[in-house]
């Protein structure tokens, strides 16, 4: 399995959807979010039942606390706002 450059990533800004989040990739992610200081991982918003599972599921793998964010679907221009927003 080849492993991460954390050291590349300044300001890692992702947006994803829920349902293309597996075990193993989520496991991916917890290990760059507590890696990386600072970074999130936006997750278009789910069904409440999806967001508590893999809020459970990514705690249990020792993420730590905020580092998982859900927002709404939005316009183009509000989503490109965003990622500039978190490049910062």
């Amino acid at each position: 399995m080849v492993q991460p450059t954390i050291s590349l990533i300044k300001n890692p800004y992702s947006t994803l959807q829920l349902y293309k989040i597996d075990p193993p990739t989520l496991r991916m992610w917890v290990s760059i979010l507590n890696a990386v200081p600072n970074s999130v991982m936006w997750l278009l918003r789910f069904p409440q039942v999806g967001e508590t599972n893999i809020l459970v599921a990514a705690q249990q793998m020792g993420l730590r606390a905020g580092s998982i964010v859900f927002s709404n679907v939005a316009a183009k221009e509000e989503h490109v706002r965003r990622g500039q927003l978190a490049g910062e």
